[in-house]
């Protein structure tokens, strides 16, 4: 038989690797400027798959706002995010805050959208949230009181804030849409916002002075990341169910992430880090692999994160 979590293994490792690449682009571009060509490239591959497809991409003016709310915070707010605190932080510290979303958005969606968590569930969220404190604090919570956060394990929570708004307004739209229909409006609007902040903050000029190391990275995380993942992401749903494929990815792109820039950027591997990974993958397993929970968020937490 063959091994049923493939799929989801790949797609970890394809989101694990995104957090690389990013690591490498803003060191010659600036977090918009990112973000925008990142979206450019993902936008066009995901148009061609909507039409590979033969999905219907007319929209009418009613989910134009929706569309723009979506770019906003899926797109051009947590990318902005994101990338800046990889220019602040560790990448493994990005990874493991990262982590910690699906659990922020189970919270959210139980107190706005009224979504019944089980024990298990405020279990793995205590879990989860003890960890990413333990790495915040570097493993000294009263320093949080006297220092303060670091400036971009910081920017790294908002970009968590900023997918669990838009997670939750995808599963609002989900029941109207497909999940390719509203991610590829969403990357279209999202650029669309990009390009205007980019055109008002940083020079469009920069992307001439890209080496290839800088192309290879955009390129990988608008294709890879943002298209074969997705794809690959949804075929999991399919083979796995949402709970379980979800539960394995969000395990392991933390765990492949901490690893790899360990190796790749010399990032120690200190007891914060480690206690934060098995926190955050025990608290996610509470939350997505026990029980019958319920699956309606799960298709879309994962989007093209990282």
């Amino acid at each position: 038989q063959t091994p049923r979590f493939i799929l989801p293994l790949i797609t970890s490792i394809l989101f694990a690797a995104s957090f690389i690449a990013g690591k490498y682009a803003v060191q010659e571009l600036g977090p918009l400027s990112v973000s925008l060509w990142r979206y450019v490239v993902a936008s066009l591959f995901l148009f061609g798959l909507a039409r590979l497809r033969r999905l219907d991409l007319r929209c009418t003016l009613r989910d134009l706002g929706w569309f723009g709310l979506l770019g906003l915070l899926g797109v051009a707010g947590y990318h902005f995010f994101f990338f800046t605190a990889l220019r602040h932080t560790a990448v493994s510290h990005t990874a493991l805050i990262n982590a910690s979303n699906p659990i922020v958005t189970g919270v959210l969606a139980a107190l706005l959208l009224g979504e019944r968590l089980h024990q298990r569930h405020y279990l793995g969220v205590l879990l989860a949230l003890t960890g990413v404190g333990v790495l915040l604090s570097g493993g000294q919570p009263m320093a949080l009181f006297h220092d303060g956060l670091n400036f971009g394990d910081g920017l790294m929570l908002l970009a968590v804030l900023s997918w669990s708004g838009y997670t939750l307004l995808i599963k609002r739209l989900s029941a109207r849409h497909a999940g390719l229909y509203l991610t590829f409006w969403g990357s279209l609007a999202g650029t669309g916002l990009l390009l205007v902040l980019v055109l008002l903050t940083e020079p469009l000029a920069g992307v001439t002075r890209l080496t290839a190391r800088g192309w290879l990275s955009v390129l990988y995380m608008g294709v890879a990341a943002s298209g074969v993942g997705y794809w690959l992401f949804n075929l999991g749903i399919a083979q796995l169910g949402p709970t379980r494929n979800a539960s394995f990815v969000f395990s392991c792109v933390p765990f492949l992430v901490t690893g790899l820039s360990a190796l790749i950027f010399n990032e120690p591997l200190s007891w914060p880090v480690l206690a934060c990974l098995a926190c955050v993958i025990a608290g996610l397993w509470l939350q997505h692999g026990t029980g019958n929970v319920d699956s309606g968020i799960r298709k879309s937490e994962i989007g093209d994160r990282g």
